[in-house]
């Protein structure tokens, strides 16, 4: 029977030969895989190897689990099918698995066992989401309204007015930058 390896912690520089080679010692390797990342072309850093015979494939992790290649720790284990890893069929956060979900646990204050040792309680716990919340002033207590709306100053200086549309000054229709030093009567000698 057929097993499959997955071979982790791999530096980048390893080929399919050199896992053929150093895996080839136990007994005869059938494939070698190593995936590329799909943006930069290069290893990502594990790789599967497949031999025929099962025993062969239990000694390689016996022996080559958490030996240097090249530097680095080699994480030698059994490969598991996609998505029977955690959280079932297509691995965490990839829908329902078979059997029955948890449901969430019991939080601190909610009368269940005891928070841990040096837990801290921050409040209350937060409305659900899409509830309606109750209005900042009616949770002090008091039946405030919400503040009135700024009103406009009346008197003073005003940046808005002054600027009459009927004035015929020159001046005001000329841009100044179109304006020459001339028009202002400074003459330059």
């Amino acid at each position: 029977m057929a097993a499959r390896l997955f071979v982790g912690n791999l530096s980048y520089e390893t080929t399919e030969a050199d896992l053929r080679a150093l895996f080839g010692e136990v007994g005869e390797v059938t494939q070698v895989r190593i995936p590329l990342d799909r943006e930069s072309g290069r290893p990502r850093g594990f790789a599967f190897v497949d031999y025929s015979e099962r025993a062969q494939a239990e000694a390689a992790i016996r022996r080559f689990d958490q030996q240097p290649f090249k530097g680095r720790p080699l994480g030698v284990s059994e490969a598991t099918e996609r998505g029977a890893g955690p959280g079932g069929p297509g691995g965490p956060g990839r829908g329902p698995g078979p059997g029955p979900r948890p449901g969430p646990g019991p939080r601190m204050g909610d009368g269940g066992p005891p928070a841990p040792a040096g837990a801290k309680n921050f409040g209350a716990d937060a409305p659900a989401r899409g509830s309606r919340r109750a209005e900042p002033w009616a949770a002090k207590g008091g039946d405030k309204g919400p503040k009135q709306p700024i009103r406009e100053r009346t008197g003073g200086p005003s940046f808005a007015g002054g600027y009459d549309d009927d004035e015929t000054d020159d001046e005001l229709d000329v841009p100044f930058w179109a304006q020459s030093d001339a028009e202002d009567g400074d003459e330059e000698e």
